[in-house]
């Protein structure tokens, strides 16, 4: 499958494509709502096939302390 580019995300949202194609979105829920990021994945032009959420892990908040 093709591989998508960096989207136009808002201020604060980042993103990661992962091995298998698929595109990880993290964002603050405090300070950017879910709706505003498919938004901005539709107005891409990428389809969404499925949305999941995660939440962080302890190693995620140790790798995200960490590494700013």
């Amino acid at each position: 499958p093709e591989r998508p580019g960096t989207l136009n995300l808002p201020a604060g949202v980042s993103q990661e494509t992962r091995p298998d194609g698929s595109i990880a979105i993290s964002y603050a829920r405090s300070q950017t709502s879910a709706e505003t990021v498919l938004e901005a994945v539709r107005a891409s032009g990428i389809g969404i096939r499925d949305v999941r959420t995660e939440e962080p892990d302890l190693e995620d908040v140790f790798v995200a302390l960490t590494h700013s």
